[in-house]
């Protein structure tokens, strides 16, 4: 069978092979159809195929790929430009000085709105925060 691992995830613990529980780790694999099937470990790699070390390289190559998807999404948003645009504004007003004092509190709003930004679109890709 041809199968795609994509993540590991904490939301399941039942292999949907198998039917075993208390699974540790339960692995998303998009299968031949385009639907989504949640693995143990052990059935991910007898049914895709694969050893565990293809298996986590897909892991990490979908996630780098939900990374980068993440950051150029976060490029459009709103927050971000009128992060930037502030920025820039504040760097022309201060003639290439940064002045700490009114710096932090000019910018405050507009990291807080990124930031959150940020948080629904690490939920929506998947990834934590930090990586965006």
């Amino acid at each position: 069978m041809n199968a795609t691992a994509l993540y590991i995830t904490d939301e399941r613990d039942t292999c949907d092979c198998c039917g075993k529980t208390g699974l540790k780790r339960v692995v998303a694999m998009r299968l031949e159809d385009s639907s989504l099937a949640y693995w143990g470990t052990t059935c991910a790699s007898r049914n895709s195929g694969k050893d565990r070390k293809e298996i986590n390289k897909e892991i990490n190559d979908a996630r780098q790929a939900r990374r980068d998807e993440a950051y150029e999404y976060l490029k459009t948003t709103k927050a971000y430009n009128d992060l930037c645009e502030k920025r820039v504004e504040l760097y022309a007003k201060s003639k290439g000085k940064w002045p700490r004092e009114w710096w932090d509190k000019a910018i405050a709003p507009y990291v807080d709105a990124l930031e959150n930004e940020k948080q629904h679109i690490a939920e929506h890709y998947r990834i934590n925060v930090w990586e965006i």
